[in-house]
């Protein structure tokens, strides 16, 4: 699983109204969505990728159709909007108190999960400094990987063909 967020208190996003800025995490979570769960066969991103990216956005386009689980944030039961598509989902809700949530998820189910505001550096980083910018390079980066698994890496899913048919 990967989550995401974006405070509230950013001079850009304190700027735009309140739905704008759920659609605009919601479009980064989606997107996320549509690049880990992309087949890997060249020959079929050549003929589909185009159709399939344009498909796939103007399905994602609005959360406030998405369906609806229940997180919980800081102890309290918050709606999020999620999508699913091709064995993974995007969620995202804008009822957290400083931030908007986001999160992707692989042999993971969105509904039930728990988050809370992280004060200290009980996971090996200062939170209130700010993260590098640069990343590191792959042949000498000392951490795991945080990539997910894609299930539908050799074989297109269901899901890829059923955007490809609809008329």
């Amino acid at each position: 699983m990967r989550v995401g967020s974006i405070s509230r208190r950013d001079p850009f996003w304190l700027q735009q109204p309140r739905d704008d800025v759920l659609a605009a995490v919601a479009d980064r979570a989606a997107q996320s969505l549509f690049d880990m769960t992309l087949p890997r066969d060249p020959a079929f991103l050549r003929e589909h990728h185009d159709l399939l990216s344009r498909r796939f956005r103007e399905a994602t386009r609005d959360p406030a159709g998405w369906a609806r689980v229940s997180w919980r944030v800081d102890g309290n039961a918050v709606p999020a909007a999620v999508y699913r598509f091709a064995g993974g989902w995007a969620a995202c809700t804008s009822s957290a108190d400083e931030v908007f949530l986001a999160a992707n998820g692989i042999d993971v189910e969105p509904a039930g999960l728990e988050f809370e505001r992280i004060d200290d550096e009980r996971y090996g980083f200062n939170p209130r400094q700010p993260l590098p910018t640069a990343m590191p390079d792959a042949r000498t980066r000392q951490t795991p990987t945080t990539r997910l698994r894609n299930p539908n890496m050799t074989t297109p899913h269901a899901d890829h063909w059923a955007l490809l048919t609809a008329s």
